[in-house]
């Protein structure tokens, strides 16, 4: 995954990103967010059963 579309030439990110320090902002593209969650569907970000956790709110055996 590269970053090239948010970076200028001469190295600095496009966008100001303290200026989404509370906002929790994401700069991406279309690709990069499909990319990141077929990772994570697939486990290659965190294990199946904290995925499970996650989506399911933590609760176990529902």
């Amino acid at each position: 995954m590269g970053g090239g579309r948010n970076l200028k030439k001469d190295g600095r990110m496009k966008f100001d990103p303290r200026s989404e320090w509370t906002g929790g902002g994401l700069i991406t593209t279309p690709t990069m967010l499909a990319q990141f969650y077929g990772a994570l569907a697939e486990g290659r970000i965190v294990k199946p059963e904290s995925l499970d956790r996650m989506l399911n709110g933590g609760f176990i055996g529902k």
